[in-house]
């Protein structure tokens, strides 16, 4: 799975998922998601329940008094929902993570290997002028 297309979110907040991810997502994993705020950017994440139960199990092994894992815990739990599928192939985006990353309308939903990202036009706009830096090339070569 990978790429981004355009997509929606209607008035009731359900996001019409591109159907090549949907298919991608349905045929590996199944229906049943987790909808959350993106652990790295101002974006909605939509993980398969597989995908997201492996880094809950990643969380766990952290130890409680670690506050990033605390701090984890609270962001994913207070803005996160389970979700599945709908029959028109929509995923219900929360609504205080609609108000919070301002999610309406059009938006750009972008594959991230294993779970999506959906952030707000303008975003991926800023990200066509955002420079490759040195410090960048670097870090890829460690990929």
């Amino acid at each position: 799975m990978y790429g981004s297309k355009p997509a929606k979110i209607d008035d009731k907040g359900r996001l019409k998922v591109p159907a090549e991810f949907r298919s991608a997502i349905l045929e590996t994993y199944g229906a049943v998601l987790f909808v959350t705020k993106s652990l790295v950017s101002e974006s909605a994440s939509i993980y398969p329940m597989a995908v997201w139960e492996e880094i809950e199990a990643r969380i766990m092994r952290l130890p409680r008094t670690n506050r990033y894992r605390q701090k984890l815990v609270r962001r994913t739990s207070y803005f996160g929902q389970k979700a599945e599928f709908d029959q028109q192939g929509r995923v219900l985006i929360p609504g205080r993570l609609r108000e919070n990353v301002p999610l309406v309308g059009e938006v750009e939903v972008t594959t991230s290997l294993d779970h999506l990202e959906v952030s707000e036009l303008d975003s991926f706009k800023k990200l066509a002028e955002e420079p490759w830096t040195d410090e960048d090339r670097d870090a890829s070569d460690e990929i």
